[in-house]
C-alpha cells in the first residue's frame, strides 16, 4: 500500500451515545491500535479490553454492549493511536526472488514508524540548538524541576483547600435550604447555579497539578532530549503563579456567592418554619382546624393502639357516639353516604358485596326509610364506589336462624275480654272489661231493681304493656350502634391523609385572605360534600337558617320567586316546580309570589349551628 496520509491518532469527544468510531488512519494489523479513555478532568486510562476492531471497515467499536461500560459522555474523549512495534518481521533469503509485497510491506512499516516517532516527538521539549552536551545536567534540571513541582503542589493544595472550604459552605446552605421543604426550592436553585463556580476552582486547581505533572513527565524525557532546564523552570512558574491567581479570584468569587446563597437561606427562615409546622405540629391546629401530617399519624397510632380485635362487618353497641371511642367503627344510626368507600374502606366494601342479602337498592333503601324510619341495608354502588350505611333508629329484636335479617312495623297484641248482658252485671267478667255495680237510677223505660252495673274498659287489664308509655316502644337501653370497618390503622391513616390531602390543596389553589363571606362559604361548602337529603326538614317561611345548609322550594300553584336576605335573587319557578338555594347559619330565606310553595331544608355535612 501507499502511505500517503502523516495522521497517526485521532481524539473524538463523546455524546453518551456513540459507539462505533472511524479509523482515520493506516495500520497493517488490529493489535496496533491502541485506545485511550479520557474524563471531563483530563486523565487518561487506556483500554485494553472491552473494544473491537474491524479491519475490513476501519472502525473501532468501545465499548461493545456486553461490557457493561457506559458510552462516552459529554466532556469524555476517546483517543485511537497507532502503534506499530518497533521490529521487523521481512527475512529475505539469499539466492531466492524477492517478495515485492514483503518489501513493500516492510517499507510500509517503517514509515509507519517514523510518522509514529514524528508524532510522539512533536509532543517533546526541547533544548536550543546551542546548547551543548555539557550544559545537560540532568541532576541540576531534575533539581529545578522539584522545586517548580513543590510550588504547583502547594499552590494546588491551597485552591483545592479553598475549594473544598468553599464547597462546604454550599453544602451547608444546601443542607439548609433543603430543610424548608417545598417553600425553600428556590434557594436550594440558587446554591445549584453557584455549583459551577465551585468546580471551576476545583479544575484551576487541578489544571496546576497537571502542569505540575507534565513537568516532571518532561523531567524524564530530558535524560534523552535537549531541553533548557532554565526555560521549563521559567514556563512552569508562569504557569504556577496563573494558576494561582485563578485559584485565588475563583476562590473569593465562590465564597462571596456562598454568603449570598446564606443570605437566602436565612430570608427563608420563616418559610421553613412553617413548613415544618405541616409537617410535625401536634399542640394545635395549623391553620383553622386543619392539623400538621404528624398530628394525623400519632391519631391512626392511637387508633391502632385501641383497635379491639372486631372482625369487618361486626355490629358493636357502645355507650360512646364518639368515633375516637369507637375505632375502626362506622356509625350505624344516621344512614351515612361515603362517595368513596372503595378506596377509604377497601375491605369493608369488599364484605359488604360479598352479602349480597344484606344489599338493596337505592329506591328500596328510600323506601324502608319512608314506610318504618329506618332501613337495615346497605346501598352499594359499584360504578361509583359508594356506599350508603344502614340508618337502625328503632328497637332490634334478637333475630333466629329462620328468619334472618327482616324488617317490621310496629304492632301491638291483641285486646280481649268478656262480660255476660244481665241488668246485675257484676259477674262473669274477664279480661280487659270490669264492672262497678252502682248505678244512681234506671235508665227510662227500663225496670230492675236499682243495682245495674257501670261497665268499664281498661286495656292493662289485659297485658301490662298497655299504658306504659305514651307511643309504642318496647322495653330497651339506648347505645349507640356501630358497624366495623377497618381493623387497622390503615384504612384511618388514608382517610386522614386524604383529607390533610385536601386542606392542603384548598391552601394552595385558593388565597381565601381577601374573599368575600360568599366566596369563603362557597368554598367551605364544597370541602363539607353534598347534604345528607334524608336529614332534611319540613319548614315555613320566612325561614333563618340555623346552620350552613340547601333551601329547596316546590311551587304548587302560580309563579314563586325567592328573596335571600330581604333582596330578590331573580329566580322565578312556577308550578310543580323547584327552586334552591345555598344558605349559610343566620341567613333568612323568603319565597314570595302568587302561589303557596311547599320549602325543605338540608343541613350540610359538617355545619355548625350559628
Amino acid at each position: 500500500m501507499t502511505v500517503a496520509n502523516l495522521k497517526t491518532k485521532q481524539i473524538y469527544p463523546g455524546d453518551g451515545v456513540r459507539r462505533v468510531w472511524e479509523i482515520p488512519f493506516p495500520f497493517i494489523r488490529a493489535e496496533h491500535i491502541r485506545l485511550w479513555r479520557v474524563d471531563a478532568r483530563g486523565r487518561a486510562v487506556e483500554k485494553t479490553a472491552g473494544f473491537t476492531v474491524d479491519e475490513t471497515e476501519k472502525e473501532v467499536t468501545y465499548p461493545v454492549e456486553d461490557s457493561l461500560e457506559l458510552p462516552l459522555q459529554a466532556g469524555e474523549y476517546l483517543v485511537l493511536e497507532r502503534q506499530t512495534p518497533l521490529t521487523q518481521e521481512t527475512d529475505l533469503k539469499r539466492q531466492t526472488a524477492l517478495d515485492a509485497q514483503g518489501l513493500e510491506d516492510a517499507l510500509d512499516a517503517n514509515v509507519l514508524r517514523a510518522q509514529e516517532l514524528a508524532e510522539g516527538l512533536s509532543r517533546a521539549l526541547k533544548f536550543p540548538v546551542q546548547t551543548q552536551g555539557n550544559e545537560t545536567d540532568a541532576a541540576a534540571y531534575i533539581t529545578q524541576l522539584t522545586d517548580v513541582q513543590a510550588s504547583a503542589l502547594s499552590a494546588c493544595g491551597q485552591a483545592e483547600q479553598s475549594a473544598q472550604q468553599a464547597a462546604d459552605n454550599a453544602a451547608l446552605c444546601a443542607q439548609t435550604a433543603q430543610e424548608s421543604a417545598r417553600l425553600a426550592v428556590d434557594a436550594k436553585a440558587q446554591v445549584a447555579q453557584f455549583q459551577p463556580q465551585i468546580e471551576s476552582a476545583k479544575n484551576a486547581a487541578l489544571q496546576a497539578q497537571t502542569a505540575s505533572e507534565s513537568a516532571q513527565a518532561a523531567c524524564d524525557e530530558s535524560r534523552r532530549q535537549c531541553v533548557s532546564a532554565q526555560q521549563v523552570c521559567a514556563a512552569a512558574q508562569e504557569q504556577t503563579a496563573a494558576a494561582q491567581a485563578d485559584v485565588a479570584a475563583s476562590a473569593q468569587s465562590v465564597s462571596t456567592q456562598a454568603a449570598q446563597v446564606q443570605t437566602l437561606a436565612a430570608q427563608s427562615a420563616t418559610a421553613a418554619e412553617q413548613a415544618q409546622n405541616w409537617a410535625s405540629k401536634t399542640d394545635g391546629p395549623v391553620e383553622g382546624n386543619v392539623y400538621s401530617a404528624k398530628k394525623y399519624a400519632q391519631e391512626a397510632a392511637q387508633s391502632a393502639q385501641n383497635f379491639r380485635g372486631l372482625s369487618i362487618g361486626q355490629v358493636v353497641l357502645s355507650q360512646s357516639n364518639l368515633a375516637t371511642d369507637n375505632p375502626g367503627c362506622l356509625p350505624l344510626w344516621t344512614g351515612e353516604y361515603y362517595t368513596n368507600a372503595v378506596a377509604l374502606y377497601p375491605d369493608f366494601y369488599t364484605w359488604v358485596k360479598s352479602h349480597p342479602e344484606l344489599c338493596k337498592t337505592k329506591a328500596e333503601y328510600d323506601a324502608a326509610i319512608t314506610t318504618y324510619g329506618e332501613c337495615p341495608y346497605y346501598v352499594a354502588d359499584e360504578v361509583s364506589g359508594s356506599l350508603r350505611l344502614p340508618k337502625l333508629a328503632n328497637y332490634i329484636k334478637m333475630a333466629n336462624s329462620t328468619e334472618g335479617i327482616t324488617q317490621k312495623g310496629a304492632g301491638l297484641p291483641n285486646i280481649t275480654g268478656s262480660i255476660d248482658p244481665y241488668v246485675d252485671m257484676n259477674r262473669n267478667w274477664s279480661g280487659a272489661f270490669s264492672v262497678n255495680k252502682t248505678a244512681p237510677f234506671n235508665p227510662a223505660g227500663t225496670s230492675g231493681n236499682g243495682n245495674g252495673s257501670h261497665v268499664m274498659f281498661d286495656a292493662s287489664k289485659s297485658n301490662a304493656i298497655y299504658g306504659a308509655s305514651d307511643t309504642v316502644q318496647p322495653a330497651h337501653t339506648t347505645l349507640y350502634p356501630w358497624v366495623c370497618a377497618f381493623n387497622a390503622a390503615v384504612p384511618a391513616s388514608t382517610a386522614q391523609a386524604a383529607e390533610f390531602t385536601a386542606a392542603l390543596a384548598d391552601k394552595a389553589n385558593a388565597d381565601l385572605s381577601n374573599a368575600t363571606p360568599a366566596q369563603s362559604f362557597i368554598n367551605k361548602s364544597m370541602a363539607w360534600g353534598v347534604p345528607d337529603y334524608s336529614a332534611g326538614v319540613a319548614v315555613a317561611c320566612p325561614y333563618t337558617a340555623p346552620t350552613a345548609g340547601l333551601f329547596v322550594a316546590f311551587c304548587t300553584s302560580g309563579v314563586d320567586y325567592i328573596t335571600f336576605g330581604g333582596v330578590d335573587i331573580g329566580m322565578r319557578f312556577s308550578a310543580n316546580n323547584h327552586a334552591a338555594v345555598f344558605v349559610q347559619a343566620g341567613d333568612e330565606v323568603q319565597v314570595a309570589g302568587t302561589g303557596p310553595a311547599t320549602c325543605h331544608f338540608f343541613p350540610l355535612k359538617g355545619a355548625t349551628n350559628a
